[in-house]
């Protein structure tokens, strides 16, 4: 979930883009992969499950999605669809859908809103996070 924002760390004209905020691999390297999955997310961090319940820094975020993977395992299928995405100088809003499916039929799914923000290095890490309850038909 770690994108580097093309051209260097300039400001001025190269103000990131929408097509310049690269996630690659969405949810999956949260759930299946064997790195820290708090990674993407930046030292200052709050990310908030859909019940409401929130975790502040990358050490309390990497317990919630240590916790999902004792639970349930690791996940079989995951994606993200960003439906929205805009750029306001260092940081840019996402919105979309995620859902990850795991082994024994358990599925997490739902909406999301998400803030990115632009490191030092130029990279983008999320900056708050919070899952949505899903679409209700």
């Amino acid at each position: 979930m770690i994108g580097k924002r093309a051209g260097g760390r300039g400001r001025g004209s190269d103000t990131p883009r929408p097509d310049r905020i690269h996630r690659p691999g969405g949810l999956l390297p949260l759930y299946t992969l064997s790195h820290e999955p708090s990674a993407g997310f930046a030292a200052d961090a709050v990310s908030c499950g859909a019940s409401g319940e929130c975790a502040s820094g990358t050490a309390a975020i990497a317990a919630v999605y240590r916790d999902v993977l004792a639970r349930f395992g690791r996940a079989t299928n995951a994606s993200v669809r960003s439906e929205m995405l805009h750029v306001d100088h260092d940081l840019a809003y996402e919105s979309g859908a995620a859902g990850a499916h795991f082994p024994h039929g358990h599925l997490l799914a739902g909406r999301f809103s998400t803030v990115w923000k632009l490191q030092p290095d130029g990279h983008w890490k999320i900056y708050r996070n919070m899952s949505l309850p899903a679409v209700q038909p």
